[in-house]
Parts: structure tokens; C-alpha cells; sequence
């Protein structure tokens, strides 16, 4: 009976190494085809945010030209229609009535306080 025994535990032996190849070999490959596939993925990442990260390095410092202003004569000079209205409007009253005699301004020009600006012919005075 003991040599039963012996064939039956060399038997179930073998038995346990065939079984445990079948069990390790399809998770070795597993892990192999894992392990290729994270580093082809992780190499050319890597590569890739290096690029990046020289490219945002190039990026983040502008670069300025700077010169100083020169006086010169204008270039280009621009024409627009415009309107001119004072802070303050004031309506003139001669202090007689009668005609303009003659008129001392023009529209537009600059008056100084106590200019005079008509005279005025009354001719009933």
C-alpha cells in the first residue's frame, strides 16, 4: 500500500508542477505584456512634457524692443468734423437799442474782459 501511496504523491506531484506552470506562465505573460505596454506609454510622455515644458519656458518671457521717444514733425495728420461748445453760454444785451454800426470780432476769435465788441448807431439818441 505504501507504494501506492508513493506513486500517488510523485503523481499528484507532477500533477501540482504541470498546474502550476499553467497558472504562472499566463500571468508572467500578462504581466510582461503590461509591463511593455506602460513603458512604451510612459517614455514618449515623458518625452512630450519635457518638450512642453521647454516650450512654456521659451514662452513665458516676452520679449520687448524698447526705445525712446524723439521729437519730429507729424506723419500722418487727421481731419474730423467736430463741434467746440463752451462750459458756460451768456447772452449779450446792448444797453440801448439802435444798429450795428460796425463790428470789431469775428466768430471765433478770442476776446479779452472789457474788449469791445460793436458799436452800436442809435439814432434817436
Amino acid at each position: 500500500m505504501q507504494a501506492k501511496q508513493v506513486e500517488r504523491v510523485e503523481s499528484e506531484s507532477s500533477v501540482s508542477k504541470v498546474s502550476t506552470w499553467r497558472i504562472i506562465a499566463p500571468i508572467g505573460l500578462v504581466a510582461v505584456v503590461v509591463a511593455v505596454a506602460a513603458i512604451s506609454g510612459i517614455l514618449p510622455r515623458s518625452q512630450q512634457r519635457e518638450s512642453w515644458a521647454a516650450e512654456a519656458k521659451e514662452l513665458s518671457v516676452p520679449t520687448v524692443t524698447v526705445i525712446s521717444p524723439k521729437n519730429g514733425a507729424l506723419a500722418d495728420r487727421l481731419n474730423h468734423p467736430a463741434e467746440i461748445k463752451p462750459v458756460n453760454e451768456a447772452v449779450i444785451y446792448a444797453r440801448a437799442n439802435g444798429y450795428v454800426k460796425r463790428l470789431l470780432v469775428d466768430l471765433g476769435d478770442r476776446v479779452k474782459a472789457g474788449q469791445l465788441l460793436a458799436e452800436i448807431d442809435t439814432p434817436e439818441l
